[in-house]
């Protein structure tokens, strides 16, 4: 006869094994990589914590929500206090409140040794993480009084996380009427916060189905005030959400007027293949692929009149808009394309932050390096010495 304790002890130590022995997320071996090249950069403080601040987020945004806390705690300067605050919000986002708090405690107190303009930076990360627990009121006190300091700067961002806040009540009516107010200012972070704000109220859970269509014409028209290139940028944005819904003739609709705006840039300009990159994968999520693939050929062929230190994330980008095209061949083509460029790099942080912006591309799309790719990986790595 068994022994009941013995018994639960084995069953204990058996789902254990088991846990510890399931794969890692996709994408997380990629963002690794990513973090230890952003982590080997020692010449300069502000490129190396920023550049952990972004894989930080993208860990948590592929659903490595702890993993990036963890890591987040290595971040030296005030980037620390963002990353602790980003990952707060998706933890709220998520419904583990209790989680989000004590992420809200690290970032304050990071913000409190924060010196200059790097406290009220931090403050407008952790003014979005109570807005996303519902907290109009902490989060009103905290981005108004960044926005008072700096109106042009922070006051349109004030107004859309006291929106996200008031959405995330359901006080839909409170959350249109604070962005509603900000019409008529033609300043570009004005009419992008616009933007950004309708969509975050539109994504609320408790925004109704009539609601949420109701911000994201809201969202619409205030993209018509978005000048330029940023404007294709909102637009395709939108045909996110429209694409969610089920609605893909409005999503196409979007695409196309995002597509008129894009085409016309000269190849001088390096925004271009990235600006065509990202085109083609919205187009692939709609189902249009032979024309995603049209773009991306037009994407690659821009890429020569890019500068030298600007082509590795170029074509990691393309190379991640392949993937969204079901492309496999292409991509790890293109993604060899960029470590070829990388390397290409003579000063070994430009050659630091290539990589890991290759990296963050390969985890975003949910990719994981090879063994070839890893080796490759490693004698980067290695190389990292002067001059940087």
């Amino acid at each position: 006869m068994n022994h009941p304790i013995r018994y639960a002890t084995a069953l204990l130590v058996l789902s254990l094994s088991l846990a510890s022995a399931a794969p890692p997320i996709a994408g997380s071996v990629a963002l690794d990589w990513a973090f230890r090249f952003a982590s080997a950069i020692t010449s300069d403080d502000r490129d190396r914590s920023k550049a952990q601040q972004v894989v930080v987020l993208d860990l948590a945004e592929i659903g490595q929500l702890e993993s990036a806390a963890r890591r987040a705690d290595s971040i030296v300067g005030w980037h620390r206090g963002a990353a602790y605050a980003d990952i707060a919000a998706l933890y709220a986002a998520s419904g583990d409140e209790a989680r989000a708090r004590a992420l809200i405690a690290k970032a304050e107190s990071a913000q409190r040794e924060a010196e200059g303009w790097h406290g009220p930076r931090i403050a407008t990360h952790v003014a979005q993480a109570h807005a996303m627990l519902g907290e109009p009121a902490s989060a009103a006190a905290i981005a108004d009084s960044v926005a008072a300091a700096d109106p042009r700067q922070y006051s349109g961002r004030a107004a859309a996380t006291r929106a996200t806040a008031h959405a995330a009540r359901g006080e839909f009516d409170q959350a249109m009427a604070l962005l509603d107010g900000l019409g008529g200012d033609d300043d570009l972070e004005i009419a992008w916060a616009r933007v950004t704000g309708y969509v975050a109220v539109a994504r609320q859970p408790r925004v109704t189905a009539k609601q949420r269509r109701t911000a994201l014409d809201a969202a619409l028209t205030a993209a018509a005030t978005v000048p330029g290139w940023k404007q294709a940028e909102a637009l395709e944005s939108l045909a996110d959400e429209f694409r969610r819904d089920g609605a893909l003739a409005r999503a196409r609709e979007l695409l196309r007027r995002a597509e008129a705006l894009v085409l016309p840039i000269t190849d001088t300009l390096s925004i271009r293949p990235a600006l065509l990159s990202n085109l083609a994968r919205k187009w692939a999520g709609v189902g249009d692929v032979d024309h995603a693939r049209l773009l991306l050929a037009e994407a690659e062929a821009a890429v020569p009149s890019a500068m030298t230190i600007e082509r590795p994330p170029i074509l990691a980008n393309i190379a991640s808009s392949w993937v969204a095209v079901g492309a496999t061949t292409e991509a790890s083509r293109v993604y060899g394309m960029a470590f070829d460029a990388a390397e290409t790099l003579v000063n070994a942080r430009p050659r630091a932050l290539a990589v890991v912006e290759i990296c963050r591309s390969m985890g975003k799309a949910r990719l994981d390096p090879e063994a070839a790719t890893r080796q490759r990986l490693e004698s980067l790595l290695a190389g990292l010495r002067d001059p940087w």
